[in-house]
């Protein structure tokens, strides 16, 4: 009986309690959205003029305000490159509730409408949405320059997955930074040239709506890979126009694409959208011979929104790239004549590689809440033939190697989101679950320079690798100008390898990994603002560390703290620093290249972000991104201590004039300072300086442009790393900084429809 009667006092404070947190005088709710496509604006906010009350808009562009009186208020609506407006909206008594819509015009994104404390609320980060606004890409991978102090390089030929560089880490493919598109993954786990190869050739850039990105540990919603950060591709919903598009440019570089609206204006009207298009290019780079490189994308999408507010997305994607390579260049080879710069050392390097994708996703409003889940899959292949070291394990023959794989990708989540009020303010509360399997056959190395070597692969098996997770995450405002996030992610990791090579040999493991996060925004002022996040991250190692020893730990967790400031001193100046720290623990990683897996110490980072946006006059905006860090790994002597190809300072930036009559021009810098190619710093890597520049006029129907890059003509390294290879001519191997040759100055023209 006493258990009884706690129980019952237990559920009577609980009602009291929730009662006085949720106790409401009246209620306004409704919907923002966009003025020409009718979707919600999710993360637009609102405010109550003369009051504490605001809130913003859920993921399918609703709100709520709740507690107020009967009266007549003005309600002020914003959001990040649309027109701001004041709303009158009048509740003639207490108890009743009243629903209305706000449509918003988009509009040319001036630094002005950036609103410090908005920037909170907006599920765009704040310097992503200003920057998508006066950026253009020209290729999918390309669009990764977006990401402030990130540089990225090409690596084997332009058709597979470039090297990245940011924060001190040297990425490799992707190996500390997660990629999605749509919820897919771009990212392949245990893949046959590096963990974590992200090839994000497959997007169209004219088909992606925004770029998201989160530098740190500290969001719940980022799991494997995600050390360094994440960056998630938004594509299109819809389009307004059918597109059509050519390019052409310097070393037969020419491009293809068509962008269709599928259905009619009154089904547009009724909530139905569609569209489908594809691109083709060809490429032969200043190379010689020529790369031919041939690329095919394909994109069909269909959007359903019902008049219960529950919107069905359908995606199909398809990408074919074929190309050959020059590969990596040792100098003394050119130093010497046996090739130039833009030569081959190996006339058969390059590949090919596909990827399709279908994906689902259905979200439906609940009460207060919305429920989400999404499903992909993708069929995936790869076959790179490389030679990084020439004659130096084969003398007779040489080294070239083979890199293969296939793969079938699955990948699912189902997310609860809702808002609790809590002191009178909004409390977000979300929990979710999910899971990826891959499934990679074929997956094999070896060199392949004689019949003999190819029938005996270095290493061939068929791997599965498993992750399901699950994360909670709750949000509220003790303050007015302070908002706070908890959450704690779970992953489950299991990896199963097959090795081929030792009669068909079995080995398995699992591990589960918990990852606390908190992120923490106080806004001091109009003018400033301070952030906190920290957290534990983790990437996993490829599944083959399982053939060289069972007892070794397949996954390698990181901790790392985030602190900065975003500031906005005058309507013209923006800027945002972050002093940040990492460790990433004792790990095992797989060299695709070799065959072989590498034990790598800990290490720690530490570094600053800075990000400046400014109108300098009328039309005419100025934007810097730069990052220095120090990385080191721990236990080792002074010395010895460096940690390879980690950069410690990267930059971007530039200036861009748009006139509202349709010219505009931009003049953009990317630079990456010199980096140590070993442990020692005894081997540089060079960095480079580039000077990028585009012209374009656009009116409501036709664009032209003309854009040229490396402008000062600079002749310059791009990849690079420490080999120990040895040439032909040579007796013995030679240490060496290889390196993939910048282009020179190249320029692009193209003109574009709207039907």
């Amino acid at each position: 009986m006493k258990i009884q009667t706690a129980i019952r006092l237990i559920g009577l404070a609980i009602v009291i309690l929730a009662n006085s947190l949720m106790m409401i005088a009246g209620e306004l709710n409704g919907s923002i959205k966009d003025a020409e496509t009718g979707s919600g604006l999710p993360g637009a906010t609102l405010r109550v003029l003369g009051t504490e009350i605001g809130v913003t808009a859920d993921p399918l562009g609703r709100f709520e305000l709740l507690g107020l009186e009967s009266g007549t208020y003005t309600l002020e609506v914003r959001y990040l490159g649309y027109t701001s407006m004041n709303v009158i909206a009048t509740l003639d008594d207490a108890g009743d509730s009243e629903t209305i819509t706000i449509q918003l015009q988009p509009v040319p994104l001036m630094l002005p409408e950036v609103d410090i404390q908005d920037a909170v609320k907006q599920n765009i980060n704040l310097l992503s949405a200003v920057d998508w606004q006066m950026r253009a890409a020209s290729n999918g991978q390309d669009m990764l320059r977006f990401v402030p102090g990130m540089v990225i390089a090409q690596h084997a030929g332009g058709g597979k997955a470039e090297q990245m560089f940011i924060r001190g880490f040297d990425l490799d493919h992707g190996t500390d930074i997660q990629i999605s598109v749509d919820g897919m993954p771009v990212n392949m786990v245990s893949h046959a040239h590096g963990q974590g190869y992200a090839d994000a050739h497959f997007i169209i850039p004219e088909t992606v709506q925004d770029i998201q990105y989160e530098m740190g540990l500290g969001e719940v919603r980022n799991g494997n890979l995600a050390t360094a950060g994440a960056v998630t591709f938004n594509l299109l919903p819809s389009i307004d126009q059918t597109l059509i598009q050519a390019e052409a440019g310097s070393f037969n570089n020419y491009r293809a694409l068509a962008l269709i609206n599928l259905l009619s204006e009154k089904m547009r009207g009724n909530g139905h959208t569609a569209y489908a298009g594809g691109s083709f290019r060809y490429a032969d780079g200043p190379f010689n011979p020529a790369q031919g490189m041939k690329a095919f994308n394909g994109i069909a999408k269909y959007r359903a929104i019902s008049k219960s507010g529950s919107v069905l997305e359908l995606t199909g994607m398809a990408f074919e790239n074929d190309w050959r390579a020059a590969g990596l260049i040792a100098p003394r080879a050119v130093e010497t004549g046996l090739v130039d710069r833009f030569g081959r050392l190996d006339s058969a390097e390059g590949g090919n590689t596909s990827r399709y994708n279908a994906a689902l996703s259905w979200t439906q409003p609940l009460n207060r809440g919305i429920l989400d889940a999404e499903v992909s899959y993708g069929h995936y292949t790869f076959d790179l033939v490389s030679n990084f070291t020439y004659y130096l394990e084969n003398p007779e023959v040489g080294d070239r190697i083979r890199q293969t794989e296939i793969r079938n990708l699955g990948n699912g989540k189902l997310r609860w989101r809702n808002q609790w009020m809590w002191l009178g303010r909004p409390a977000p509360f979300e929990i979710a679950v999910g899971g990826r399997t891959d499934f990679v056959d074929d997956l094999a190395l070896g060199f392949i320079a004689s019949s003999e070597l190819a029938a005996s692969p270095t290493m061939s098996g068929i791997g599965r690798e498993y992750n399901g997770w699950s994360y909670v995450s709750q949000s509220f405002n003790p303050f007015e100008n302070l908002r706070v996030e908890f959450g704690t992610r779970a992953d489950f990791l299991e990896f199963w390898y097959r090795n081929d090579n030792m009669g068909g040999e079995i080995r398995s493991k699992s591990r589960l990994i918990i990852s606390p996060k908190l992120k923490a925004d106080f806004t001091i002022n109009e003018s400033a603002a301070v952030f906190l996040k920290a957290g534990k991250g983790f990437h996993s190692n490829d599944l083959r560390v399982l053939i060289q020893d069972e007892g070794v730990d397949p996954v390698a967790p990181a901790y790392g703290i985030d602190l900065g400031g975003r500031f906005k001193p005058a309507d013209g100046l923006l800027f945002q620093i972050t002093g940040w720290w990492l460790y990433s623990s004792n790990e095992l990683v797989y060299v695709g290249d070799g065959g072989l897996v590498e034990a790598g110490d800990p290490s720690t980072r530490t570094g600053i972000d800075l990000s400046v946006r400014a109108n300098l006059v009328k039309n005419l905006t100025a934007d810097i991104d730069g990052n220095i860090s120090r990385a080191r790994t721990v236990g080792a002597s002074d010395g010895e201590n460096l940690v390879p190809l980690s950069a410690w300072f990267t930059t971007g930036g530039g200036l861009n004039y748009k006139h509202p009559k349709g010219f505009g021009a931009s003049l953009r810098y990317r630079a990456i300072a010199d980096r140590p190619a070993d442990e020692t710093g005894a081997f540089t890597a060079e960095g480079f300086f580039l000077l990028d520049g585009s012209v374009r006029y656009d009116t409501n129907r036709w664009s032209v442009w003309c854009r040229g890059e490396n402008l000062l003509n600079r002749e310059w390294r791009e990849a690079q790393f420490l080999t120990t290879s040895r040439l032909a001519t040579e007796l013995a191997p030679v240490d060496e900084v290889h390196f993939t040759p910048g282009f020179p100055i190249s320029v692009l023209a193209g003109v574009s429809v709207k039907l």
